[in-house]
């Protein structure tokens, strides 16, 4: 699309431009003592700024007498774009002017919480550490200890993990899941992974955050989790990361209770 100056002093809208249907929007500005610029041939591309080839080739730099042009499609033109239908857009701009609808609340499946009163009865499997790592495993972190009926983790990496396999626990006997353990100060969040019989891979898609008290000293955290498409079949695998480099979580014992 073009529009170009021609010597007689009028513009010339392009075949182009009649065809969409535009107008031209022409504005001049001119500077203090700035000469009247002499018609010259010159092309002029929309939405740009122009300058006379003659200044420039003179070797002058960027001429202050500008002409800015914007090509505006009519109303009528605009509407002829779409590919709607009268109806169409009628019924398209009905609902737009309706409310947006409240989005619907998202279902939470898993509930952590911290300190509560503990079950009486026995657990279905429990790992208390007086014996030592008791099976569980670790990966970006130092070798597991235990000290004193401890387990001591310390991150070796940014994505430190300590995961318990071989589990064969069926998963609609679990009511809720335990730890007591003491989070370096700062640390203000965990995360719980799970695996089982029929989606033995672990994945963020089968896992759960866990929200912990940041002030270095012991809390127990209760972890239940209403039956879905993933949490159900057998338990095969259960793991936790906790923090990054450096960070040292200790654990007393871990629970699985039973309904």
């Amino acid at each position: 699309m073009s529009l170009r100056y021609r010597p007689a002093g009028f513009l010339r809208m392009s075949w182009a431009a009649v065809a969409l249907g535009v107008h031209a929007e022409t504005q001049t500005w001119t500077g203090e003592g700035v000469p009247e610029p002499e018609p010259v041939a010159a092309t002029i591309t929309l939405g740009t700024y122009i300058f006379p080839g003659w200044y420039r080739a003179a070797g002058r730099g960027d001429y202050p007498y500008r002409t800015h042009t914007d090509l505006v499609p009519s109303a009528a033109k605009i509407v002829s774009f779409s590919m709607l239908t009268p109806e169409e857009r009628a019924a398209a701009k009905a609902l737009e002017s309706q409310p947006h609808p409240v989005p619907p609340l998202a279902v939470r499946t898993t509930r952590v919480v911290a300190d509560a009163p503990l079950p009486v009865r026995p657990p279905l499997k429990a790992w208390e550490f007086d014996t030592g790592v008791e099976g569980w495993a670790c990966y970006q972190t130092e070798p597991l200890r235990v000290e004193n009926g401890v387990l001591v983790a310390r991150a070796a990496g940014d994505d430190p993990q300590i995961l318990a396999t071989g589990l064969n626990i069926d998963i609609s006997e679990i009511g809720v899941i335990i730890l007591r353990l003491k989070a370096p100060e700062g640390l203000r969040a965990g995360q719980g992974f799970w695996a089982t019989d029929t989606e033995p891979a672990l994945s963020a898609s089968k896992s759960f955050a866990i929200g912990l008290k940041p002030d270095g000293e012991w809390h127990t955290y209760r972890i239940t989790k209403k039956p879905d498409a993933a949490w159900c079949g057998m338990l095969r695998t259960l793991r936790f990361d906790f923090g990054t480099a450096g960070d040292t979580v200790e654990l007393d014992w871990i629970r699985i209770q039973s309904k």
